[in-house]
């Protein structure tokens, strides 16, 4: 008699699917590769996510889909791996195929026949909106599943294809917008499990959005949009970048030009010009596309987002839900590794003058308190001023600022400190993603101390206790208080969970206040 089980099956609203079991653990029933809007391809390209067709007969959900179309070269992670010692090449390829028909999402469960149904955690890839992919092996949700929830990722369009706005991209929408067409996918791919998470156990009305870096700022913004209220209930951040830099559609705010306009510098940089410029945008191969420079922003476009994220958070106009929100301790060590001595602005240090020129034409009158945060006395000091200068000014102000926010929900607040063992990682520390694997307990390019073991199982924890509940707090667990002001506390995740005063927190005040004078506040 046959131990082995058949096949596992779900029935959606676009057909039936069949999945397959982890290969560790048959509990849990994972479905890939699943279409959750139409392909964006012809003329849907720079369009808002269209229905997905529906299928006769079983479809076969037992792969990962193509990713976007993005750079391949996972330069990120193997600076992070020759940093440690290693080589390179251990890297996994990030993406296992790139197409324009991208639009596909990922579920892992344990619930498929469940009397009950299970808290749904929804997981937004990060990669600077322009790499990543949610069949990547790091966001494996079977540890997840296994402490009863439903877990789901996504893929999104990035880069140009994603995110370009354009005049007459917007002058053909009927709201005479455009760009934020990669979270218009993530909105998409949230009603789809408001419609079908139930044939897979999962309870729609208990959906938790998380997500890191340019996965946490999406989480974040999509608390600020209308268009995606109701579609879930709680949220996580983790390490969200430059909520300050969203673009505004049709003018210029402070040194960003608008979006439209850049769109408009892309187009002429791909030889296209004049009538039927969509004809012609559309008629450009995906990577004669991604051949172009672009650093994606997503748009203030009075409709997916009527604010920017420095006014709605300092304006207490984001949902009234629970959050959590942290960041690690050292962000900026490998996102500046490669590129050591630039300075803020961008552009090339190589002296301690040019440092200080740098800092005054970027922030004016408040150059001088910058400065005496981040001093450089000589070269030598280039690279960890730049290193810490982009960890406080890009991800921990941020994550200050979320959690010392007005209205909303109640939000709890951590610091992630964990190094790694070995001491060549000493020079990265608590880098920029270290605590994903962690997140989702899954391998790390390292050998893990069995108190990372612990901590990993700890923060497992915290964070479906928080979706099943809203709060992440539970017995066994370290008390972990809802984040107060006036104590101005945080937890830290390192080998020993404790409480401390928040580090830093007259540097993010001051970054925060630029950003607040900068939009008019």
């Amino acid at each position: 008699m046959s131990s082995i089980k058949e096949s596992p099956t779900a029935e959606t609203t676009l057909g039936k699917l069949r999945g397959s079991y982890d290969s560790q653990d048959h509990s849990v029933a994972v479905f890939k590769g699943i279409p959750y809007a139409a392909p964006p391809v012809g003329d849907l390209r720079w369009r808002p996510p269209q229905d997905a067709p529906a299928w006769a007969g079983i479809r076969e959900a037992i792969e990962f889909s193509p990713a976007a179309h993005q750079l391949t070269d996972d330069l990120f992670f193997k600076f992070i791996v020759r940093a440690h010692g290693l080589d390179p090449a251990i890297v996994p390829q990030r993406v296992f195929a790139m197409d324009e028909d991208c639009l596909y999402l990922n579920v892992w469960t344990a619930n498929l026949q469940g009397a009950r149904l299970q808290p749904v955690m929804v997981w937004i890839h990060g990669g600077a909106f322009a790499t990543g992919s949610g069949g990547y092996p790091a966001y494996d949700g079977t540890r997840l599943a296994q402490r009863g929830v439903v877990v789901v990722t996504i893929n999104y369009r990035l880069g140009a294809l994603g995110f370009l706005a354009h005049p007459e991209l917007s002058a053909e929408s009927e709201r005479d917008v455009s760009g934020n067409y990669g979270m218009l996918d993530q909105i998409k791919a949230l009603e789809w499990v408001r419609n079908n998470i139930a044939a897979f156990g999962g309870d729609p009305s208990q959906v938790t959005i998380f997500g890191e870096s340019a996965g946490g700022a999406s989480v974040a913004m999509l608390m600020t949009s209308p268009l995606a209220e109701g579609l879930f209930h709680r949220a996580i951040v983790q390490s969200t970048p430059a909520l300050a830099e969203m673009r505004d559609l049709k003018k210029r705010v402070g040194r960003l030009q608008s979006a439209e306009h850049i769109g408009q510098s892309i187009a002429r940089r791909l030889n296209v010009e004049g009538p039927n410029a969509l004809h012609q945008l559309r008629a450009k191969s995906p990577q004669e596309i991604l051949s172009v420079m672009f650093f994606p922003s997503v748009v203030v476009d009075g409709w997916v987002f009527p604010l920017s994220m420095t006014e709605a958070y300092s304006l207490g106009k984001h949902q009234k839900i629970p959050f959590i929100v942290g960041f690690n301790a050292d962000e900026g060590t490998a996102l500046t590794g490669s590129n050591p001595t630039l300075g803020p602005a961008g552009r090339p240090i190589t002296s301690v003058e040019e440092y200080r020129q740098s800092v005054e034409a970027l922030y004016g009158e408040h150059a001088r308190e910058i400065l005496e945060y981040y001093p450089v006395d000589s070269t030598g000091d280039l690279a960890k001023a730049r290193s810490d200068f982009v960890g406080d000014e890009t991800f921990g102000s941020i994550a200050y600022a979320m959690a010392r926010s007005s209205g909303g929900g109640p939000r709890w607040f951590y610091h992630f400190r964990r190094v790694p063992p070995e001491p060549a990682t000493h020079v990265l520390g608590a880098y920029h993603s270290a605590e994903i694997s962690f997140v989702f307990g899954t391998p790390t390019f390292f050998p893990r101390q069995p108190y990372d073991n612990s901590l990993s199982e700890t923060m497992m924890d915290y964070w479906t206790q928080f979706a099943k509940t809203g709060d992440p707090n539970k017995e066994g667990l370290p008390a972990w208080p809802i984040y107060d002001p006036d104590a101005d506390q945080y937890l830290v995740l390192d080998e020993n969970i404790r409480l401390e005063k928040v580090a830093n927190a007259d540097r993010f005040e001051l970054f925060n206040r630029i950003a607040r004078q900068r939009r008019g506040l």
